[in-house]
């Protein structure tokens, strides 16, 4: 069984983030995308049923981590 996860967060304008998360499990890829202001992009997170805990955990910690300018 292998795994691979990319995340990917960028600014799109007018202090609105996009996050992106893809990861692959035993083949099966799976991506999720979501945009809006950083308190919107994270409750879109939290709220996804279909993205597990772990994958939601480290995007939410990216955010957090994300670089200001």
């Amino acid at each position: 069984m292998q795994q691979f996860e990319s995340i990917n967060i960028n600014k799109t304008g007018d202090g609105k983030v996009k996050a992106e998360v893809t990861y692959e499990n035993s083949g099966d890829k799976k991506e999720f995308s979501f945009e809006g202001r950083d308190d919107e992009v994270r409750k879109q997170i939290k709220d996804t049923q279909e993205l597990p805990e772990a994958k939601k955990n480290s995007l939410l910690n990216a955010l957090q981590n994300k670089p200001i300018s």
